[in-house]
């Protein structure tokens, strides 16, 4: 129980709680999500009708500003991948969760289990519980390391983004004015 921090039920309990319906649900949103990105850095001006200082910086700006939008974009990629990872895990470790407690109801220990008696301490049933116990809790605690390794795998690609590159500031000469009309 140490390593999990749980007891066999409350693990049982947590693990048949989770539900991955609103994971996919959010990397098929997250999905979209990435099409419509594509679409905006592909709809940015390559020029802005205007002279001076306000031409010079969008145009110093615009390469580092796609550079960044191409990166949130393969973001968005990364995190539909990972949130269908976490719902695959979620699936993986209920599936391998069921097995063992099928096999601990077929097994000696749930005969025992059934069989005894209902006055006092039988030294045989707690054996026959503490069995079954660890049973669990191996599969949880080998599912919980899944899990870890399933984050592990995607810490890199899910960290926050650098800031995005201005480029160089744009020129001002001097004796400029700005005409406000």
């Amino acid at each position: 129980m140490r390593p999990v921090g749980a007891t066999p039920s409350d693990a049982v309990e947590h693990f048949v709680t989770l539900d991955t319906g609103p994971l996919l649900d959010a990397a098929g949103s997250v999905k979209s999500a990435t099409s419509e990105w594509n679409d905006i850095v592909a709809g940015l001006p390559r020029t802005i009708q205007s002279e001076g200082i306000a031409a010079e910086a969008y145009a110093n700006a615009l390469p580092g500003m796609v550079a960044h939008l191409d990166d949130l974009t393969g973001g968005l990629d990364d995190t539909a991948a990972f949130l269908l990872a976490v719902a695959e895990w979620i699936a993986r470790s209920r599936r391998s969760l069921a097995g063992t407690l099928a096999s601990c109801l077929g097994s000696r220990e749930a005969v025992t289990l059934r069989s005894g008696t209902s006055g006092g301490i039988d030294p045989a049933m707690v054996v026959a519980a503490a069995d079954i116990g660890a049973q669990v809790l191996a599969m949880v605690s080998h599912c919980l390391d899944d899990g870890w390794q399933v984050r592990d795998r995607y810490t890199a690609v899910l960290a926050e983004m650098g800031s995005v590159d201005m480029g160089a500031p744009p020129r001002i000469r001097a004796g400029h004015r700005i005409d406000t009309r």
